[in-house]
């Protein structure tokens, strides 16, 4: 299964004459391996602009989601992320990895 979505956004601050627009794409991309085992893999790339600063960033994050139906009722997951920001200004610079497992329970 593949699914994506396009986005944009544009919003505006009519106090602070600021001008944010944020343009991307997000894909997913989900595949069976067993029948109790599902893997995942996803990525997000956007580009953000803010007027009246001249300030352009990159935003991105991949990611892989494994999961596991232990019953019905019971799930169990493990997943890892890594994200980032990349502006001109190079202040909100930022990369980071989170890995997390989780279990669930449905009644």
């Amino acid at each position: 299964m593949v699914s994506e979505s396009l986005a944009s956004q544009n919003s505006q601050e009519i106090q602070t004459d600021r001008e944010d627009e944020i343009t991307g794409v997000t894909v997913t991309v989900s595949r069976p391996i067993s029948s109790v085992i599902t893997a995942s893999l996803s990525g997000t790339y956007a580009k953000e602009e803010f007027q009246p600063e001249d300030e352009d960033s990159t935003v991105y994050n991949a990611g892989l989601y494994i999961d596991y139906r232990i019953s019905q009722r019971i799930n169990a997951s493990a997943s890892y992320r890594h994200s980032g920001k990349s502006a001109d200004a190079g202040i909100n610079d930022f990369h980071s990895n989170i890995a997390w497992i989780e279990a669930r329970y449905t009644f």
